[in-house]
C-alpha cells in the first residue's frame, strides 16, 4: 500500500454512535483484511484530523496476514511475533475443531446406544408378556388335562361299580336294564 492511499476514512458523524472499542475493532479488521489480500505484512498509518484538515495525532502500526504458513517478511521481532500468534491461532482453531468433532461423535454414539437400549427394553417387555401368556396357557392346559384324567378315573370307577352291581344283581335274580 502506498503512503498516500486511504484504506478507511471515518467522519466524526460515523463515530458518534460507536464506542472506541467498536471502531478500533473495525479499523483493525479492515487492516487485517488488506494484509490477507496482499498475503504479506503491511505498515499502516492511523491519523486524526482536526477541522482544518491538519493531522492532530498519528500512529503507525504493522499488521500481517493471519495465515500460519506465512513466513516472517523482514525478520523483525514484530514479524516473528505475528508468525507465532498466527500459528497459535491456527493450532487453537484445529484443537477446537477436533474437540467439537469428538464431542459430536460421542453425542451420536450416546443417542445410538439410547435408541438401542429403548428398543431392547421394549423387546424384553414383549418377551416377558409372551412368556407369561405361554405359562398361563400351559397351566390352563395342564389343568384341563388333570380334569380330563380325573374324569376318566371317575368314569372308570363308575363303570366298575355298574359292572359289579350288574353282576351282583344277576346273582340275586334282579333284572337290570
Amino acid at each position: 500500500m502506498g503512503g498516500d492511499q486511504v484504506l478507511v476514512e471515518l467522519s466524526v458523524a460515523d463515530l458518534r454512535d460507536r464506542t472506541p472499542m467498536d471502531y478500533a475493532e473495525y479499523l483493525t479488521g479492515q487492516c487485517e483484511e488488506w494484509a490477507d489480500t496482499l498475503n504479506r505484512e503491511c505498515t499502516f498509518l492511523l491519523q486524526w484530523f482536526a477541522a482544518g484538515e491538519r493531522p492532530i495525532a498519528t500512529l503507525q502500526f504493522r499488521c500481517g496476514p493471519f495465515d500460519a504458513s506465512a513466513m516472517p517478511v523482514d525478520g523483525s521481532p514484530e514479524s516473528f511475533l505475528l508468525q507465532m500468534q498466527a500459528t497459535i491461532l491456527q493450532k487453537d482453531k484445529l484443537l477446537l475443531d477436533m474437540v467439537r468433532t469428538s464431542g459430536e461423535s460421542y453425542r451420536a454414539i450416546i443417542e445410538l446406544l439410547t435408541e438401542r437400549l429403548v428398543t431392547l427394553e421394549r423387546d424384553r417387555s414383549n418377551v416377558e408378556s409372551q412368556r407369561f401368556e405361554v405359562a398361563r396357557a400351559e397351566a390352563d392346559l395342564s389343568g384341563e388335562a388333570a380334569d380330563n384324567e380325573k374324569f376318566k378315573q371317575l368314569v372308570g370307577l363308575a363303570e366298575r361299580l355298574i359292572t359289579a352291581g350288574a353282576k351282583a344283581s344277576k346273582g340275586s335274580g334282579e333284572n337290570f336294564e
